[in-house]
């Protein structure tokens, strides 16, 4: 089924876009799709070798390292690729690299604050200041690569990523078997910045004098102004399950939940994602020029037909899937996997409207709409807690809420692209 579904997929892709933009979507997600196919074959290996609790850690660990990332660079590696210019292009990598190196040092004088809630992450301080420096770097990279049409050489890196992450944690468990999962996790975000470094070394400079850094700072102000934000509370809204409920559940509970949201979203990340990529770059093309709304509505369609039949085929085999996959052990994390799908199939869709907020440039609504979100969400856990203690009940009430606040705001934006066809054509 997953095969027809990729093969559908991809044809329908290609009679949308041009050869061109179909080669590069092609390729991209046959990366991703590489990486996701030796993350999912391999991590059978790591669930029989970790126990629930490690994988909990791992939960955990990666909550905080999202929303890290999600502030990142204060949005300041989207202008990687719009800027017109090489050279100034150069200065906001350069800029970002300060940024990344900065983000990740307070990030682990955060975690040194002696707070109670700050207790579970004793022995994941420095692990975690490391990782969010290596990801934000990866990512710099990565825009990069966007910028210059690089996107074999995204693809590879995706596939290195993958192999090192596994590959890191299979030998640390011998050495650490609390802790494995985010030192290897930390490895193989290393591995894969030194493939990039590799690449990209004679595309960086080094600023003529630092005025130039704040001067570009200056004139892309908006992204850190609206888009961190707006980033940083979309990212602890979608963490918000294991922030709230860690204190209040097991950690074995979370490593459950943490299996089954990387399994699905890993799964959704795939089309997601690479659509979003081509996308943007197709819809800043076409913006004040020509029409959008055919090529958005067609995809967009597309997107909602995947995301019923994965959906489907979640509802029916989840369980048996991660029994047969991971282990007797982890059944109970196919379960949690269907009470996720309300969330994943508006999280496929929300690519698309990801891709449209940055290209619109809705950074305003970006932030309201984001804030709303997170008090939603926020609300469903806290009420759902308050009258029932089953876990499972709590993360469906979440899943809901999360879906019906994604697709209304894809509705808004679906009128804006339609507006901007129309006044085109009225022009």
């Amino acid at each position: 089924m997953e095969l027809f579904v990729n093969s559908y997929f991809m044809n329908k892709i290609k009679h949308i876009f041009s050869n061109h933009l179909f080669k590069n979507f092609t390729v991209l997600v046959s990366g991703t799709l590489a990486s996701q196919i030796i993350s999912l074959l391999l991590m059978p290996i790591l669930t029989r070798l970790y126990n629930q609790e490690a994988f909990g850690v791992l939960a955990i660990f990666q909550s905080v390292l999202s929303i890290a990332y999600s502030v990142g660079v204060l949005g300041y590696h989207e202008p990687i690729i719009i800027e017109k210019d090489e050279y100034k292009a150069k200065l906001i990598m350069c800029f970002c690299f300060i940024l990344s190196f900065l983000l990740s040092l307070a990030v682990v004088i955060i975690l040194f604050i002696p707070l109670d809630y700050f207790a579970i992450y004793k022995n994941l301080k420095i692990v975690l200041g490391m990782s969010v420096f290596l990801q934000l770097t990866n990512l710099l990279y990565q825009y990069w690569n966007l910028r210059k049409r690089q996107f074999k050489r995204n693809a590879l890196y995706a596939v290195l990523q993958a192999v090192s992450i596994v590959v890191s944690q299979y030998f640390l468990f011998y050495l650490m078997p609390s802790y494995g999962l985010v030192w290897g996790l930390t490895f193989g975000y290393f591995i894969s910045n030194i493939y990039m470094i590799i690449k990209t070394k004679n595309d960086m400079i080094k600023p003529e004098n630092y005025r130039e850094l704040l001067s570009i700072a200056k004139r892309y102000v908006n992204f850190p102004k609206y888009f961190t934000l707006a980033n940083f509370i979309e990212s602890f809204s979608n963490s918000l399950p294991v922030l709230f409920l860690t204190p209040l559940f097991s950690v074995q509970s979370i490593g459950l939940y943490g299996l089954a949201h990387k399994v699905i979203f890993h799964g959704t990340s795939l089309i997601s994602s690479n659509v979003h990529n081509i996308i943007k770059s197709d819809m800043a093309a076409r913006k004040g020029i020509r029409q959008i709304w055919p090529v958005y509505s067609k995809l967009l369609m597309l997107n909602a037909v995947i995301g019923v039949v994965i959906s489907v085929f979640i509802f029916f085999l989840a369980p048996l899937f991660f029994s047969i996959l991971f282990g007797n052990a982890w059944v109970e994390a196919g379960y949690i996997a269907k009470i996720l799908i309300p969330f994943s199939f508006a999280f496929l869709i929300r690519g698309m409207g990801s891709a449209a907020l940055r290209v619109f440039e809705k950074t305003k609504y970006m932030l309201i709409f984001a804030f709303f979100s997170m008090v939603v969400r926020f609300m469903a856990l806290f009420i759902a807690n308050f009258y029932t203690k089953d876990f499972n009940t709590i993360i469906l009430i979440y899943s809901l809420a999360s879906c019906v606040t994604v697709l209304g705001g894809e509705v808004y934006l679906c009128l804006c692209i339609i507006k901007h066809d129309r006044d085109l054509l009225a022009a």
